[in-house]
């Protein structure tokens, strides 16, 4: 479920993982929080599935990256992706 959650978001645009779980909350509500400790292994399945991609050309941050902080990986969905979650049927 959390798979096509992540995807369905990314699906709406390129998205970097605090704002993942930010939306992800966002849409959950109280019921369930999602720690990035769950958050990130599934990304990396995601990654890994070739249903997302990191997106270095993604202009999400708000501010220049400083130099003692790493930049934050953008993800974005792929074509495979895409068809994932069109092949799911509409629950709403």
């Amino acid at each position: 479920m959390l798979e096509l959650a992540i995807l369905g978001l990314l699906d709406e645009r390129p998205m970097h993982g605090y704002e993942l779980r930010k939306r992800l909350s966002e849409m959950l509500g109280t019921v369930r929080t999602v720690s990035f400790g769950s958050l990130y292994p599934t990304l990396r399945r995601l990654q890994h599935q070739g249903d997302i991609v990191e997106d270095s050309s993604a202009a999400t941050a708000t501010r220049p990256p400083a130099t003692t902080r790493r930049g934050r990986k953008t993800y974005r969905i792929t074509t495979r992706g895409l068809e994932l979650v069109r092949s799911q049927p509409d629950n709403r």
